[in-house]
């Protein structure tokens, strides 16, 4: 909630969840005056009553924020972050070296740390 206000109000709840059915949802700009245009868009969007008028995939919601991103500095020097990538990757050792693999990847983990990639072992 952007504004911190319930969008509709009422005592029935039968007649609010009508409202949240029928009804757009008020401007949050009414509440909160100082809210990003940018921010009230993609609320608008995200919040569209039809289904074919909202973003429709992860990459139309991140073109979405990204102006919002690029305005308020997010990511390294005021870059929207990049995008991330997943590699899946399988690794295979004879057990009597598994300990010396799994101290390796560890190893290895602690260094693709400090630069901000994240290693997950998936059992």
């Amino acid at each position: 909630m952007l504004s911190s206000e319930n969008p509709f109000k009422g005592d029935d709840p039968r007649m609010i969840l009508r409202k949240h059915i029928k009804e757009e949802l008020p401007v949050p700009r009414l509440h909160v005056s100082d809210l990003p245009e940018g921010l009230c868009s993609f609320r608008k969007k995200a919040a569209q009553k039809e289904p074919a008028r909202r973003y429709r995939t992860v990459d139309e919601i991140t073109s979405g924020l990204e102006p919002l991103s690029n305005k308020f500095g997010v990511g390294s020097a005021g870059r929207s972050a990049p995008r991330a990538s997943t590699i899946n990757l399988t690794l295979s050792c004879p057990q009597q070296h598994e300990r010396e693999v799994r101290t390796l990847l560890k190893d290895l983990e602690a260094e693709l740390l400090k630069l901000g990639i994240d290693l997950h072992e998936i059992d």
